[in-house]
């Protein structure tokens, strides 16, 4: 956790302005007292131009001070805190001005991107739908739609982000650009894909496995060069599946980038795929490539181990015999007994 300055400290340890309006404690020096409106706003712009974020904060809490009862005041307290990289206390401002009517959109925005930043995307779109449906004002809704078919699509609910951003466009005539991105999300969520670069993106970067695996299919068929580079940078997927079904194809591949893929999928952290990548890797592989199992002999996994010694074996026509009851000791053993023979005869 990090930890504030003795300054913000402080700043922070006064009551809190949204509750009492007590004013504001600084540390000696921090700021000089009986600054002004104008002389705390010149304050706000240097502080703002050097990045100083905590004076930032201690002097918009002076500035809130002078108005306790200013909801955007106090609102302006939360954003500097934000940018001082103390979410937490911007959080707390900001939850203290629901009530106000000037300070609560905005309190409710900053809420969303602080949830937006943690990850929250899901329920930064809950905040911003009910922006939405709220708003006065077409562009204003129009706005916070489209902010809610984002935060839903990272989120993984691309359904939900089809509706929103139905909603954004509803009644516009659209661009050709936005005709295409509200096609494509709609294709998304039916898992279908037109074009290599699409389902290439949501293979690489959509939040649900289901959705990346639907692409990668697509990719497996479409067969183009295009397509066999995206899969090869699928092998890095957390979810197994997806490399597990991807390595079937790539393993006939004789691309030196797809190669190079294949190679480092050998030490993808599922057990599974490692087991694949390696009969994937040594298809269409000769000597020059043993040396990258040999690097990666692991004999504490039998199974592994068993599999990487035979592969060994016919690429190199070199045998360390390996015992069908050998032990941790003795895998042990002829892995290191590969490695010397290796680094002698390679």
């Amino acid at each position: 956790m990090r930890l504030l300055s003795s300054g913000l400290l402080l700043a922070l340890a006064a009551t809190p302005l949204a509750c009492s309006g007590a004013p504001v404690q600084h540390e000696p020096g921090t700021l000089p007292p009986g600054l002004d409106e104008a002389a705390l706003r010149l304050a706000w712009e240097e502080a703002v131009q050097i990045q100083d974020w905590e004076r930032a904060v201690a002097v918009r809490q002076r500035m809130a001070a002078l108005d306790p009862r200013d909801g955007l005041r106090r609102l302006a307290v939360a954003s500097a805190l934000r940018q001082a990289g103390y979410p937490g206390a911007a959080r707390r401002e900001a939850l203290a001005l629901g009530a106000d009517p000037r300070a609560a959109e905005g309190a409710q925005v900053l809420l969303a991107e602080l949830e937006t930043a943690e990850g929250a995307f899901l329920a930064a779109a809950d905040r911003y739908q009910a922006l939405a449906e709220a708003a006065d004002q077409p562009e204003r809704a129009r706005s916070y739609w489209e902010r809610v078919a984002r935060m839903a699509e990272l989120g993984g609910d691309t359904t939900r982000a089809v509706d929103a951003l139905d909603r954004a466009l509803h009644g516009l005539s659209l661009r050709d650009s936005e005709r295409r991105a509200l096609d494509r999300m709609r294709a998304f969520q039916a898992g279908e894909f037109r074009h290599v670069a699409d389902a290439a993106e949501v293979a690489l970067s959509h939040p649900d496995p289901a959705l990346r695996l639907l692409a990668v299919d697509y990719l497996i068929g479409e067969g183009s060069v295009e397509a066999q580079y995206a899969l090869a940078d699928t092998l890095s997927d957390p979810d197994p599946a997806i490399p597990l079904l991807a390595l079937e194809t790539l393993a006939r591949s004789e691309d030196p980038l797809v190669r190079s893929s294949l190679e480092q999928a050998l030490d993808h952290p599922a057990r599974e795929v490692r087991l694949a990548a390696t009969e994937a890797f040594a298809v269409g592989a000769d000597r020059q490539d043993a040396g990258a199992l040999v690097r990666r002999l692991d004999p504490e996994d039998r199974a592994l181990f068993r599999l990487q010694c035979q592969l060994l074996e016919r690429l190199t026509d070199h045998v360390e015999e390996l015992p069908l009851d050998a032990g941790p000791e003795d895998r042990a053993e002829i892995a290191q007994a590969w490695r010397e023979w290796w680094q002698r005869d390679s």
